[in-house]
């Protein structure tokens, strides 16, 4: 007598027909029925299946009874590439072991980055059992997937049966739980050094024209509030683009990079310096009135001025000299302001010739 052919699986359902949490259990009950009504013990398939079964590590050592019930009760899922198993916001009441292929997992309905990738062994859905909220991620089909679904009825009917089940549950939960706290964490060091690289100017290595922008403002109003005064200086660099014209843009970076590390080396712990843009810096100094800036001021324009420079194959270069405009904070200015006065100042030191510093 010739045996029937089972072969239980559903649908595949495409993002353009976002799932129902209960579709396609008719074919699924329908396949279950034709599994436990087969004439003479197992047939081919069903073997097929068992052997499939206890080589996932989650199923492990259930027994012949659990394993029966398994075989008997829970539909098999296949997935194409590229179907979706959950949406983000769906009620969910099954968990799902994948015995074959790749689930990719995404967050808040974005396709572009997955944020784990779930293979033959790992189970999924299993949160939304726990704790009775719809899935919080979207879950779709890497490549070809086959899948065990386990309703939340036989679930815990399997909990209650197999402490090993259980255990092994909570262990592959913890496993996922130490992952996404890595992911985080390592997101978070990502986050810290692209924010880091923002606020450096990349050439020199002294703050850039956005940590400016960042935090002028803070300082202009931590100094108000305190009664404090703070003082600024907007340095330009004398002739810079005779610089770049007679010995190339190559010897123009090494030169402002040597000028930066000059005013830097003269600076107080508490100081700051920013590239502003092109071959202007802007030196900080906070709780500083205007006549001690200009003392300061003074120093770092003839520390440039003294400092030996040579273009990018070792010749010497003529004397590097930089222009300084200076301006306190004064009171209902804005931190646009304040360096728009320190500008203002530097336009005067130009026009006295330079390589000088005015207040």
């Amino acid at each position: 007598m010739s045996q029937a052919r089972v072969q239980p699986q559903t649908v595949p359902i495409r993002p353009s027909q976002l799932p129902d949490a209960a579709a396609g259990n008719d074919s699924h009950d329908a396949a279950v029925s034709a599994r436990s009504t087969l004439p003479g013990g197992e047939d081919e398939e069903l073997i097929k299946l068992r052997r499939e079964l206890s080589a996932i590590e989650l199923l492990q050592g259930l027994g012949d009874e659990l394993m029966h019930m398994l075989l008997v009760s829970c539909p098999i899922r296949e997935l194409g590439v590229g179907d979706v198993l959950l949406h983000a916001g769906q009620t969910n009441d099954q968990i799902f072991v994948i015995l074959r292929g790749a689930l990719q997992v995404f967050l808040a309905d974005s396709y572009d980055k997955p944020v784990a990738t779930l293979r033959a062994g790992d189970s999924v859905g299993e949160l939304s059992v726990l704790d009775k909220k719809p899935a919080s991620a979207s879950v779709t089909a890497q490549e070809p997937t086959r899948l065990l679904c386990i309703d939340e009825s036989m679930f815990w009917h399997i909990v209650h049966a197999s402490h090993g089940f259980a255990v092994r549950l909570i262990i592959k939960l913890s496993e996922r739980l130490r992952a996404n706290n890595n992911t985080v964490q390592v997101n978070r060091a990502l986050t810290a050094h692209f924010e880091q690289v923002a606020l450096s100017d990349a050439l020199t290595g002294v703050h850039s024209r956005r940590w400016i922008q960042d935090t002028m403002p803070r300082l202009c109003e931590r100094h108000r509030f305190d009664n404090q005064p703070l003082s600024i200086a907007v340095v330009d660099i004398d002739y810079f683009k005779r610089i770049n014209d007679k010995y190339g843009h190559q010897t123009g970076d090494l030169v402002l990079c040597e000028v930066a590390k000059t005013m830097r080396k003269g600076l107080r712990p508490t100081d700051f310096i920013a590239r502003y843009g092109g071959e202007e810096f802007v030196l900080i100094f906070p709780r500083t009135p205007l006549a001690g800036a200009a003392i300061a001021a003074e120093r770092q324009r003839e520390a440039v001025r003294a400092t030996a420079l040579k273009t990018t194959e070792g010749d010497d270069m003529p004397q590097t000299t930089v222009s300084i405009g200076l301006a306190e904070l004064q009171p209902g200015q804005t931190a646009d302001m304040l360096i728009h006065t320190a500008d203002l100042a530097l336009y005067r030191a130009k026009n006295k010739g330079r390589n000088c510093v005015e207040l």
